[in-house]
């Protein structure tokens, strides 16, 4: 293996490695071959190490799993990459950290931040809903389960009302009868830590999200998608078309890039970490008050971080999913001094 060669490790085949990502690496010289995990992964490890024999490699994860083995294998893989001298981009230790909805809680200081209330709950879900008097509330997964799970919550005096965000569908429960609905769509697990994050209603859900798309520290695109009429998120799976940046969406993008470092240290990631591969951070409109630093707080409210499983139908086009992501990665593999052969 080359030194320039780009090491894809994936859990199963992706249509956008084979079409968009590849392609768009052998263009600009760079040779791209795709490790896939097994699910035995002591057999992984064994031939993931004969590929590393006196090369450089580069390690890019791209998918996501709720295998506590394949993580095991993900991490093990990229400590191997390091101390070869490798570079690892798309780190799945970095993406854990990005995507955990807690995060919500912990940037709390920055200008896109959730109104205040937001907590993350690693252990009584009870004791947070009976202090959260008054006002609709989302209840989710701190990691994402294709919006499985997620629960819009209001109380008045007569107890709880509980809407399936997913399905629309409406019923007065107790709070025990939540707290069970909670640990039934979301299991404990012993390889990450699981919680709930608690977060005030945002009402302009209605008008849709807004997405950044990043490759490492750079936005190559901004994307929007609707809900549909009556519903409480975007439908799943719809199409992120794009948008014409206007004021309002370039300030949004300079100042989440500018605030890069602040979110690092908030997720506590290292200063030195790389931003991952491919991943995006969505927002949802919300009214500011009469009275607020015009250049420190955003109309938007940033909620939630996704790099996991993001692919090529976040882009308007395969083509484009590629050569962000095969650019990006040229520009990271020079910076290191290895030759690219062209």
């Amino acid at each position: 293996m080359q030194p320039h060669t780009v090491l894809i490790v994936e859990t199963k085949p992706r249509k956008d490695t084979q079409e968009g990502l590849l392609p768009a690496l052998a263009s600009l010289g760079l040779k791209g071959k795709v490790f896939r995990c097994e699910e035995n992964c002591l057999q992984s490890r064994e031939r993931f190490s004969s590929l590393l024999t006196s090369t450089v490699t580069f390690l890019l994860r791209v998918n996501e799993t709720e295998d506590a083995s394949i993580w095991e294998f993900l991490l093990w893989a990229a400590g191997e990459v390091r101390a070869r001298g490798g570079l690892v981009l798309s780190d799945p230790l970095v993406s854990l950290k990005l995507t955990d909805k807690g995060l919500l809680e912990a940037v709390a200081s920055l200008p896109y931040a959730v109104a205040d209330g937001v907590r993350a709950l690693y252990g009584d879900i009870g004791s947070a809903l009976e202090a959260a008097r008054g006002g609709e509330w989302i209840l989710k997964p701190t990691h994402g389960r294709a919006g499985r799970g997620v629960i819009k919550i209001s109380r008045d005096s007569a107890g709880f009302c509980a809407v399936d965000v997913g399905s629309g569908r409406t019923e007065e429960q107790s709070l025990v009868q939540i707290v069970e609905r909670c640990r039934h769509h979301y299991p404990e697990s012993s390889w990450i830590r699981r919680g709930f994050v608690l977060t005030p209603f945002l009402p302009r859900i209605a008008e849709g999200e807004l997405r950044l798309l990043l490759t490492g520290n750079r936005c190559v695109g901004v994307v929007a998608r609707g809900t549909p009429v009556g519903a409480l998120s975007a439908a799943p799976g719809s199409r992120w078309l794009p948008v014409e940046e206007d004021e309002e969406t370039d300030r949004l993008r300079r100042v989440f890039l500018r605030t890069l470092p602040r979110l690092a240290n908030a997720a506590g990631l290292d200063a030195e970490a790389e931003w991952p591969l491919v991943w995006t951070a969505d927002f949802i409109r919300r009214d500011l008050p009469d009275r607020f630093d015009v250049e420190e707080v955003l109309p938007f409210a940033l909620s939630e971080i996704n790099s996991l499983a993001v692919g090529h139908t976040t882009f308007p086009s395969m083509k484009d999913f590629g050569f962000s992501l095969a650019n990006y990665v040229k520009d990271r593999v020079e910076k290191t001094s290895i030759p690219i052969q062209t």
